[in-house]
Formats: C-alpha cells, structure tokens, sequence
C-alpha cells in the first residue's frame, strides 16, 4: 500500500524539539512514499501556535530536506492553522506569500478557552456543543483542504466519543460533514487519541455518518510530534477506512489532491 502520512511536527512546531531530517528518517525506515509537514500556526495573540514560526527557517529546512531525500521520500510543505476563521483576511495575506501543499484547520481554543478548560468551566454537554458550532464555522469561511481531529474534544474528556455523544450533536455534526462536502474539504483520520480513547479521531461513528451522506475523501494523519511515531496505528486506521466503505484516501500537491487506494 502507499504509504504517507499528512499531520506531522518538528522542531519548528512550538510542541515539538523533534528534527525534520530526523521525521524524514524514520518515515524512509518505514517505508513511507510521502509525508507532510503541518507546523502549528496562528496569528492569534496569546496563544502558543503565535509567532512560534519562523518561517525562513521552516522553508529552508523544507529545501534541504527535499533536496536530501530527492528520489527516496516526497516531503510536502503544509501548516496547522488555529481557528483560521477568525481572521480571514490575515490567513489570506499570509498564504499569498507562502505557497502550501496542504491545509489543515483545527479548533484548540473555543472563546479563547482551551478546550480542558472549557470542559472543566461548562461541563461536557456544554462543552461539546460549543466545540462542534465552533468547528462548523471554521468549515463553512476558512481557506483550508481539510479538518484535523475532528472530535478532538475527547481527548481531553477522556473518554470514546460514544452514539450517544453523536446523538446529543447530530444536528452540528451533519451540518459541518455537510459542509465539508460541498466544499470539498477531506476528513482526517487522526490516530493520536488511540491511546488514551481506542479510537481514531474521528471515531468510527462519526466516519460512517460522513460516508452516509456521500463523504469520499479522507486523509491519514498520526500527529506525530517525536518522529518515531509517525504513522503510528495506520494499521487500524486503514482497516476501519475500508470498513467503512472508503477504498481510497488523499495526498497533496500544491493544494490539489491526489486519490490513491487503500488497499
């Protein structure tokens, strides 16, 4: 099967002291094809993902790196932005001047409230549902080609996303999956969380619903920020793409995607 992996961090993500030659070497041991780098990045002020970039050094690094690995591993150079909806016009500035292979979006802060913080204040009722309104914007304005950790919440639950969590937020969930169809956004399946909640993120619940309205593009991501985690659980997370009726997922090039088989 082909192999990449589309959510990675190194050095030059705030949570990160991992190396990128070093990512890449560990991603030629497994036998990977192709992987991307998405550093974290916001342009809110306060947050960590703030100013934490430097991008002169994240591009040369990516140059190297490319050059090092020419013919052996395709390196694609991509971002993690926080709350992207939230100033449009600064992520449009922003991206003019720095050309991506690939987008992701992510909601870590709801209110200016981190999401164990906003869990702990609100209760998880509440919690959940300002988690997934918050998601649902970011969808419908942000410039981005896909969704990161779509339940991310339940990481800092603790705990499965379970039907009846699906049940309880139905209506924001099916708008967002919705949404992210008609613009085409591919679903991540994120497999950092299966440690501590035996699922991938999303959870399968929330994967067949997303396949049930029509949903096709996916993309695998372990949120590697050490290296020696990259694609981490892909095993699983291949198995249960397939069991949910997905037979390809998606790479990226300068933003375009690329489907290839789940085999």
């Amino acid at each position: 099967m082909y192999q990449a992996d589309f959510h990675l961090h190194s050095s030059h993500s705030f949570d990160s002291r991992t190396p990128m030659a070093e990512v890449c070497r560990n991603a030629l041991a497994k036998n990977y094809a192709e992987i991307c780098f998405t550093e974290h990045f916001s342009l809110k002020p306060n947050l960590p993902t703030s100013g934490c970039l430097n991008w002169e050094l994240y591009n040369a690094d990516i140059d190297d790196n490319r050059a090092e690995f020419d013919g052996k591993l395709m390196i694609r150079k991509g971002i993690e932005l926080c709350e992207p909806h939230q100033d449009l016009p600064g992520y449009r500035t922003l991206l003019a001047d720095e050309p991506m292979d690939f987008i992701l979006g992510s909601i870590h802060n709801v209110s200016r409230r981190k999401l164990r913080s906003l869990l702990r204040d609100y209760g998880k009722d509440a919690a959940y549902h300002a988690f997934f309104e918050e998601t649902l914007a970011m969808v419908r304005t942000a410039d981005i080609d896909g969704v990161a950790h779509l339940d991310l919440i339940k990481r800092y639950a603790g705990e499965p996303f379970t039907l009846q969590d699906l049940d309880s937020n139905r209506s924001s969930i099916v708008r967002i999956l919705q949404t992210m169809i008609d613009r085409k956004l591919v679903l991540e399946i994120n497999t950092s969380a299966m440690k501590n909640t035996a699922q991938t993120m999303p959870s399968e619940n929330v994967l067949l619903l997303y396949r049930n309205l029509g949903g096709t593009l996916i993309t695998f991501g372990s949120d590697s920020h050490t290296g020696v985690s990259l694609g981490n659980g892909f095993g699983a997370a291949h198995a249960l793409a397939r069991k949910c009726g997905f037979t390809a997922f998606c790479s990226f090039e300068k933003r375009m995607a690329k489907e290839r088989p789940i085999e």
